[in-house]
């Protein structure tokens, strides 16, 4: 009798090995436990992991290249070439998410209120695409439902901040380009197009309601970088490096989510978003 001795291809120690996938020349499959997506090429013994925003049970694949990927939060529209998360260095705490939930990423908080009767009834899914334009990538927003999703703390309550990104809406309406907030109501910064101009509020902790309505032109259909400052002395907001600020002294209100796209109650951002930069300070 011959005995076959089991060769050792891939020595990978998952925590919770599930959903084994042959798809087009390789191996896929989830750890649950240890929150990741692999993909082995037996031919060249190639291995390509990718972080999951929740426990991944399994993948199922579609005609555009993506895969549906059934996760304890619900079925994730998963791309391989980009993911449904964006990561940071400055650690899982701050991971940022397409559509979703972040409690459900970083683990910390509650959910971000959208799903509070604020959220469109109809929508196709809530995460914005990835596309590219002149080379580079960026995410695109429908105006309906799509949004990205910064966790708690991703723009300090009592802390100095600077955050920029550059934009491209697909109209001249009105719409909402970020709020921070929880469970339904502002907590701190909000900022919107109003008019195709910057409008922005920012509650404080004095239970204040700080309003800075500027002449900076955020045109249709060309980009424009923006820039937001808070730094206990005022709130500055910038579009290609023209300025307006308003006096602000006091920290934000309360701990909050930042939405990106969802503004609640306002209009939803329509357009492309790319170089989203975030430190805490005020640079």
């Amino acid at each position: 009798m011959v005995l076959s001795v089991p060769e050792c291809v891939l020595p990978l120690a998952a925590e919770l090995g599930e959903g084994p996938l042959w798809w087009q020349g390789a191996l896929w499959f989830t750890d649950i436990k240890g929150l990741k997506v692999h993909r082995f090429a037996p031919q060249t013994g190639a291995l390509k992991s990718w972080d999951a925003p929740a426990q991944v049970g399994f993948l199922a694949p579609l005609e555009n290249g993506h895969f549906i990927a059934g996760a304890q939060t619900g079925l994730l529209d998963f791309d391989p070439a980009r993911g449904a998360v964006l990561l940071t260095d400055a650690g899982r705490p701050f991971w940022a998410t397409l559509g979703g939930f972040t409690n459900s990423t970083t683990g910390r908080g509650t959910m971000n209120a959208l799903y509070r009767n604020k959220y469109p009834a109809q929508v196709d899914h809530s995460n914005p695409r990835w596309v590219t334009e002149n080379g580079a990538p960026c995410l695109e927003f429908d105006g309906v439902g799509t949004y990205l999703e910064l966790p708690r703390e991703a723009l300090p309550s009592k802390g100095a901040f600077t955050m920029s990104f550059d934009i491209k809406p697909t109209s001249n309406k009105d719409q909402s380009l970020l709020v921070n907030g929880a469970v339904g109501r502002q907590t701190g910064l909000s900022v919107q197009i109003r008019g195709g101009k910057l409008y922005a509020t920012f509650r404080d902790a004095d239970w204040k309601t700080i309003t800075l309505d500027t002449q900076l032109a955020v045109p249709a259909n060309q980009w424009s970088n923006i820039t937001l400052r808070y730094y206990f002395n005022d709130l500055t907001l910038a579009v290609n490096g023209k300025t307006a600020s308003t006096p602000a002294t006091f920290p934000a209100n309360n701990i909050g989510f930042t939405v990106i796209g969802g503004g609640w109650n306002q209009p939803w951002f329509a357009g492309r978003l790319r170089n989203l930069h975030i430190v805490h300070n005020a640079e």
